[in-house]
């Protein structure tokens, strides 16, 4: 009897179903905060795992962390950048402003 090794490998990328525009108010003692990607209006799916890692930036090109500080600077109207990340490191992005 012959044996084969068949290896399997997930390629398809998450999805990501919706980036909702969100409003975030800076503590009013230090004028400070951090916005956290696990919080925020984004919601993705991947066909192989829930275990997804959902990043955050203020660039398309990075860098991407799992919250941004934000201060008095950052007031106005900014545009985030999404990205999920399955564990076979398949990744897909998405923005809202």
């Amino acid at each position: 009897m012959e044996q084969t090794t068949l290896t399997l490998t997930d390629t398809s990328s998450p999805e990501i179903q919706s980036v909702a525009p969100t409003s975030f108010m800076l503590s009013a003692s230090t004028l400070d905060g951090a916005l956290d990607a696990a919080s925020l209006s984004f919601s993705s799916t991947d066909n192989c795992s829930s275990d997804l890692t959902h990043l955050v930036s203020l660039s398309a090109s990075g860098p991407y962390t799992t919250s941004i500080p934000l201060g008095c600077s950052d007031i106005g109207t900014a545009t985030f950048y999404f990205k999920a990340i399955d564990v076979s490191g398949n990744e897909s992005s998405a923005f809202a402003q």
